[in-house]
């Protein structure tokens, strides 16, 4: 019989597919029924039987523990303090089963345990969550929480949510228990999304009212971050010269001495070039990044066009937009909220009375989006102007029969 072997011997590899998830899952049967246990973790009232190296394998913190000198890699009972009994359980399971469902009640509970314990992949699960959950009523309570565990990627995406819906923010209960450093650093950011500097300036003054006796002293700091140059002049006189926190503190009135000085610079006549440039005279960006302006319409080789562009200050890029229904020239237009209306024009042959509206949040995440037709005007018009107003109605109505008869207004609510 000839030798059966082969010179050089061929390596195989087998594989059992779906046998390290069986072998976890018989791990799990051994915990829920105590089998093989080495270890008891205690959190709060209650006591876990499970398994060091299930843990170990699954957290740097266990691994440490277990494997090094400490006097807890001896120990059969470990105590660990400041996590609940519910959450230590449910992060127990999820070292078995890589699984745990997020909610509202148990991801902050969770993002504190994982971060501690070093259940890196769960903590990065819970800041996933919480960012998909930031809201004007929570999200600087999430930054804080993420602060103090160094989930430096949910503070970042808290800090960019504080910043665009800083408006809607301010008036939550939240804001006035951050702490100055972290109010300080908001209203110093250059993104700080607002239509203006009033906002910021409010911001602050009800901040340090909520405890004025506590938080009176820290007004000088604060305000050195406001741009009180950019506040209008009448609103310095009216509001900020008047109050007595400003004006009874000395760097108060130095900052308002310099933002008066800017404004009167500023209607001096003196060229501009010669204006004080400091960071409190320097617009935010969100000054102009609110800002979108639209060209509408207009005639080519007297064709009417129906084109629509937007220019954005950010990208320094003009863009088409979904085009008007009908092409018109010397079509007049204004901005009310949300939406663009263009009125009556003119289509080379006649003048027009028809209305179009278009929706400009919809237009961020579609351009495709069409423009709606709006209730007609009584008169057919060209080159008209077009502008909003804020007032009640009863009052706007009185200002319109006190016009005079010669001229055509016509008023839209």
């Amino acid at each position: 019989m000839g030798d059966m072997l082969i010179e050089e011997p061929k390596e195989t590899t087998f594989e059992v597919p779906g046998m390290l998830q069986t072998s976890f899952n018989k791990l799990f049967e051994f915990l829920q029924k105590e089998i093989l246990c080495d270890v008891v973790i205690q959190a709060g009232n209650k006591s876990i039987k499970c398994h060091r190296n299930v843990l170990a394998s699954c957290s740097p913190y266990f691994q440490a523990m277990f494997t090094s000198s400490l006097a807890e890699s001896k120990q059969n009972v470990i105590t660990i303090g400041d996590i609940d009994e519910i959450t230590m359980e449910m992060l127990i399971k999820f070292a078995y089963t890589a699984k745990v469902d997020l909610n509202a009640s148990n991801a902050q509970a969770l993002l504190h345990a994982s971060s501690v314990l070093q259940f890196d992949c769960l903590a990065q699960a819970c800041c996933d969550f919480m960012s998909s959950q930031l809201h004007p009523t929570n999200c600087l309570g999430i930054r804080e929480l993420a602060q103090r565990f160094g989930q430096l990627s949910l503070v970042k995406k808290s800090d960019s949510y504080t910043k665009y819906n800083f408006r809607k923010i301010i008036v939550e209960d939240e804001f006035v228990s951050i702490s100055a450093k972290h109010l300080e650093e908001i209203i110093s950011s250059e993104d700080l999304f607002v239509d203006n500097e009033v906002e910021v300036y409010e911001a602050v003054m009800v901040w340090v009212k909520h405890d004025v006796n506590k938080r009176k002293d820290l007004l000088p700091k604060l305000l050195s971050k406001v741009r009180l140059p950019l506040l209008p002049l009448a609103y310095l006189r009216m509001y900020v010269e008047s109050d007595s926190l400003v004006r009874k503190n000395l760097e108060c009135r130095d900052l308002l001495d310099e933002a008066r000085h800017y404004q009167m610079w500023q209607v001096s006549h003196l060229p501009t070039a010669h204006l004080p440039v400091t960071e409190r005279t320097r617009p935010r960006k969100s000054y102009a990044g609110n800002l979108i302006f639209y060209s509408f319409g207009g005639f080519e080789n007297n064709v009417p066009l129906n084109s629509v562009e937007k220019y954005d200050p950010d990208s320094n890029k003009w863009s088409f937009v979904s085009p008007m229904k009908v092409g018109r020239g010397g079509v007049g237009a204004a901005a009310l909220g949300r939406y663009i209306y263009a009125i009556g024009g003119h289509n080379a042959t006649h003048y027009l009375n028809t209305v179009e509206i278009y929706d400009v949040q919809n237009d961020r995440y579609s351009p495709s989006f069409k423009w709606k037709s709006g209730p007609v005007i009584s008169d057919y018009r060209a080159g008209a102007g077009v502008t909003w107003c804020s007032m009640g109605s009863e009052l706007l109505k009185k200002l319109v029969e006190n016009c005079s008869k010669n001229s055509k207004e016509e008023s839209f609510e």
